[in-house]
C-alpha cells in the first residue's frame, strides 16, 4: 500500500512537471512576467532592465532573474540594480509565493509589488510609483501559465 501511494505521488509530480527547484523558478519567473504585463503598455517594448527580488534565498532568486533571461526579458537580481542604472524600467518584488496544488506542486499563487525608479516617481507616465499585484498561475502543457493576475491597488 505505501509503495503504491509513493508511485501514486510521483506520477503526479511528474505529471506536474513541477517540484524542483528550477520549475519553482520558472513559475515564479512568469508570476513576474504577468506582473509586467499588468504595468507595462503591452505595443511598446520594454525598453530597459527589471530590477528583481523575492523574497528567499539568493540562489533561487538568481533563477528567476536566468528564467526571465531565457524568454527575452532582461532582468537583473535586485543586489544587482544598481549597476543597471538608468536603463532599469521596473523594480518587481515578490513577497510571497505558495503552492495551492501542495500534491503536484502544479498550481502557485505569489504576490508582490511593482514600483517605478525612484528618480522617475515624480514623471512617470502612469502617475504611480508602487503598485501591489497577484497572479495565480498553473502548470499545463509543460509549461507554466498565468491563469490569472490581478493589481490590488496603486500608491
Amino acid at each position: 500500500m505505501v509503495v503504491l501511494c509513493a508511485l501514486a505521488i510521483a506520477s503526479g509530480c511528474a505529471h506536474a512537471g513541477a517540484g524542483t527547484e528550477a520549475d519553482a523558478q520558472a513559475a515564479v519567473a512568469e508570476g513576474v512576467r504577468a506582473a509586467l504585463k499588468l504595468y507595462l503598455p503591452p505595443d511598446q517594448p520594454q525598453g530597459g532592465a527589471v530590477c528583481v527580488e523575492v523574497v528567499s534565498l539568493a540562489d533561487f532568486e538568481r533563477g528567476v532573474v536566468e528564467a526571465l533571461a531565457s524568454t527575452g526579458i532582461p532582468a537583473v537580481g535586485m543586489a544587482d540594480c544598481a549597476r543597471a542604472g538608468p536603463t532599469v524600467v521596473l523594480l518587481v518584488k515578490v513577497q510571497s509565493y505558495e503552492w495551492t496544488d501542495w500534491l503536484t506542486h502544479g498550481a502557485l499563487a505569489m504576490q508582490g509589488t511593482v514600483e517605478t525608479r525612484p528618480d522617475e516617481r515624480r514623471n512617470f507616465r502612469l502617475s504611480w510609483w508602487r503598485a501591489t499585484f497577484r497572479a495565480t498561475l498553473a502548470f499545463r502543457d509543460g509549461h507554466w501559465l498565468a491563469v490569472s493576475a490581478d493589481e490590488l491597488g496603486r500608491i
